[in-house]
């Protein structure tokens, strides 16, 4: 809170004043690669938009893309800033943008980084400070390694966000549902969808 003069030239009297809730964010992860989290991170991208929110959307890491004047870029990390309400350059939608490689952790080792929670931290409140709400848009789904020690699952973690599990339909759906859940709930994560 902070003390303001009133806005009342007769009222000589100090006001209160309440700062505007922090910005929210979400992470969508599905458990696997092919579970659809760049697809379901889009469409709630366009279903915010429609509801006149500010909107960005980021990812912790992204494996590919060809080098440009922002350095490298997958075609997903670009469909996720063009979809964003406010242009951000690449770099702020993506702290680690690594080379093309079987698994996001050979792509961090190539490179020579460490993927750090923190800095992932750094990226979603500036993004914060910005727009209404932010998505962060998983690494290939929640069990997929992404350093030594740290699969996308941890880092969701250390994030702390509502989680978005997206899966894709199929005849083994419910299981599929289900063990997901099971997955996210025994790594303390907040599954909201």
């Amino acid at each position: 809170m902070s003390l303001t003069s009133s806005s009342s030239s007769s009222d000589p009297r100090p006001r209160m004043t309440v700062p505007s809730p922090a910005p929210s964010a979400c992470f969508v992860s599905g458990l696997h690669p092919d579970d659809g989290e760049h697809l379901v991170s889009l469409a709630l991208i366009h279903a915010l938009r429609a509801q006149r929110l500010d909107v960005a959307a980021m990812t912790p890491l992204a494996p590919g893309g060809e080098l440009g004047r922002e350095g490298r870029a997958s075609p997903q990390l670009r469909r996720l800033a063009q979809a964003g309400t406010v242009t951000w350059p690449i770099s702020a939608l993506c702290p680690y943008r690594l080379p093309m490689a079987n698994t996001p952790a050979e792509a961090a080792r190539l490179a020579g980084v460490t993927v750090d929670p923190e800095v992932v931290m750094d990226t979603l409140q500036v993004l914060s400070t910005w727009t209404d709400i932010v998505i962060v848009q998983g690494a290939g789904g929640l069990a997929t390694p992404i350093g030594p020690d740290m699969t996308v699952q941890h880092l969701a973690a250390r994030l702390r966000l509502p989680l978005i599990l997206a899966l894709q339909p199929g005849p083994d759906g419910e299981t599929r549902a289900r063990d997901a859940a099971a997955h996210a709930l025994a790594a303390r994560l907040r599954v909201v969808a």
